[in-house]
């Protein structure tokens, strides 16, 4: 190590993932650096052996691993765990975020992010290509294109332009937050995305430098499969995006205007969708096939 000064700070937000979070921490500790980091994992009461594993590696490697163990359940609060929990607690330079049942599987992933990060001012963030792992079927594949490319904030704002473990952001953003990152409940790095997209451009590596797990229980893409929670979060995600528009001083009023109009369509669907459900239920229909197939014939 050249300094004694911590250069990146890791956030790690975990409930229940002992199963996964061995490959989160191992992915950590092995990074390869001529700059000392940290990693803060908070652990939300989980009810398995999560923070067992956690407490092993704080053991190992008491200079890295910074936990924070929650006695009680905060997400069920409605407590938003980084920007209490975690963002307070970076001593970094630079902010990299992976969640617990996610991984890093490139051991210079850092080092070449923070030599990107110093290089370039004018960027605000740093992400990279990640696998998207299906932890029910196995199967795999990446989900970015494999070819760097700089993005800005029509890329970040129409659609996911990478994912949440391969970032890298400067620190410095998370003084004077503005509202709209906590507008849509329990969802963070959307608006994150966008905010950063406005600070600066955000390049994106083309290499795989993370595993992004999906269909794993507890997990965000579970929680808002239903759709009501469907609903609610595409109806704040139009109200987010109208208080970004005030945020910028509506330079991008258009492109703005264009995915609120998408955002708002999305939640109408879900709420039809909720409301046939609701009605198939009640006469014992539950197999969800058939339900859309009377949809789709209904819109004939």
């Amino acid at each position: 190590m050249t300094e004694d000064k911590i250069k990146v700070s890791i956030c790690c937000a975990t409930y229940n993932h002992e199963k996964y979070i061995r490959d989160s921490l191992e992915g950590f500790v092995s990074q390869k650096t001529d700059f000392k980091y940290e990693v803060i994992v908070h652990d939300d009461a989980s009810t398995d052996k999560t923070a067992d594993i956690i407490r092993e590696y704080e053991q190992k490697y008491p200079d890295i691993i910074k936990p924070v163990y929650q006695k009680e359940n905060q997400y069920s609060k409605k407590i938003r765990i980084l920007p209490t929990y975690v963002y307070p607690k970076c001593r970094g330079e630079y902010v990299a975020l992976c969640e617990g049942d996610d991984y890093w599987i490139d051991n210079e992933k850092l080092r070449k992010q923070v030599d990107f990060l110093d290089s370039n001012p004018d960027f605000s963030a740093c992400a990279h290509n990640t696998l998207l792992f299906n932890q029910i079927t196995s199967e795999k594949k990446e989900m970015y294109s494999p070819h760097d490319k700089t993005l800005g904030l029509e890329d970040v704002a129409e659609k996911t332009a990478y994912h949440t473990s391969s970032l890298m952001f400067r620190k410095k953003y998370l003084s004077n937050r503005p509202k709209f990152l906590d507008m849509v409940n329990m969802v963070g790095d959307y608006p994150l995305g966008i905010y950063l997209s406005l600070k600066g451009k955000i390049m994106r590596y083309g290499k795989v430098m993370s595993v992004y797990r999906i269909n794993v229980e507890g997990s965000w893409t579970l929680r808002t499969s239903n759709s009501i929670a469907c609903m609610k979060m595409h109806e704040e995600t139009a109200a987010m995006l109208e208080e970004v528009n005030r945020y910028s001083e509506y330079k991008y009023n258009q492109l703005i205007k264009d995915i609120i109009k998408t955002k708002k369509s999305l939640a109408r669907r879900c709420r039809f969708h909720a409301y046939i459900k609701n009605i198939f239920s009640k006469t014992g229909i539950k197999d969800m096939d058939k339900i859309r197939r009377f949809v789709y014939w209904r819109k004939k």
